[in-house]
């Protein structure tokens, strides 16, 4: 199914009734690497997952000097506009997380609750440290490393040191063919990465978003995904964090049952529309 954003067709799937849950994927990944939360997540919400622009199906043109992140909040806000159903509730994880952060601070109003899955670091929130610094740069060296093998036509090596750099080594390998198969057709989307990174989103910006956020990270995820956390941990004014136990960055993939249930258990406890129903069907 299609929706237009501004002058952009988006990719959706959409399941259930309820409350407005909009679902924002990562990086390599589109509407599809939902498949593990949709089922139980649509039984209790309307539940969307998307696909950005710029990825499966349609790559997306960016405009000159635009980091792609800036015109996905831009896409999505009116989007959720367009719902017309008052506030919804947003989950986003990896480059995902980190569009949702612009989101809710930049229209608090929309949003009657945030889910931030280890959220892509921007440079400008986190402080100059030595260690930090220095995970900055690892960042930039792999991302730039995997662009050069996808430029090369080596896809499946570039997307094997990514994968295996934000994750832990082996995980490409690990990977069923299906979900190998959604990276290489989300490969071009690294290209955005170390442009959005350089966002400016500041603590100011973290501090205007005032309603619950769900922090989540994996037992294994890397430590910059942690620097990230911490940073917002000390500027959130209402947040909870949970630790996803036997994962790594993909958490919602490595371990779901418990992702799942933390995260829906999360939404239903901050569900305000009059309709919403006390009990979670599972």
């Amino acid at each position: 199914m299609k929706i237009l954003a501004n002058s952009h067709k988006i990719e959706i799937i959409e399941r259930g009734k309820g409350t407005p849950l909009v679902l924002i994927h990562g990086s390599l990944s589109d509407c599809r690497s939902w498949a593990l939360q949709m089922k139980l997540f649509s039984k209790n919400f309307q539940t969307i997952a998307v696909s950005l622009p710029s990825m499966y199906p349609k790559p997306l043109e960016r405009e000159k000097n635009l980091a792609i992140i800036l015109q996905h909040a831009d896409d999505l806000s009116s989007i959720i506009k367009d719902f017309k159903q008052g506030p919804v509730h947003l989950v986003g994880h990896s480059r995902g997380g980190a569009l949702a952060l612009i989101l809710a601070a930049g229209h608090p109003d929309l949003f009657q609750s945030v889910v931030l899955a280890d959220p892509a670091p921007f440079d400008t929130i986190l402080p100059n440290s030595p260690e930090v610094l220095a995970e900055l740069k690892k960042r930039k060296n792999f991302i730039l490393k995997a662009v050069g093998h996808i430029k090369k036509g080596d896809l499946d090596k570039g997307l094997e040191l990514f994968t295996d750099a934000v994750c832990n080594k082996g995980v490409w390998k690990n990977l069923p063919e299906t979900g190998k198969q959604i990276r290489r057709e989300n490969a071009w989307s690294l290209n955005s990465l170390i442009l959005d990174g350089k966002v400016l989103f500041t603590a100011k910006d973290t501090m205007k978003i005032d309603m619950p956020v769900l922090l989540v990270t994996g037992e294994k995820s890397p430590c910059l995904y942690g620097m990230m956390h911490a940073e917002l941990e000390s500027r959130l004014c209402n947040f909870k964090k949970i630790i996803i136990s036997n994962a790594s960055h993909g958490m919602h993939r490595d371990n779901p049952d418990e992702f799942n249930t933390a995260v829906l258990d999360f939404l239903m406890k901050h569900n305000n529309r009059k309709d919403r129903s006390d009990t979670i069907e599972k």
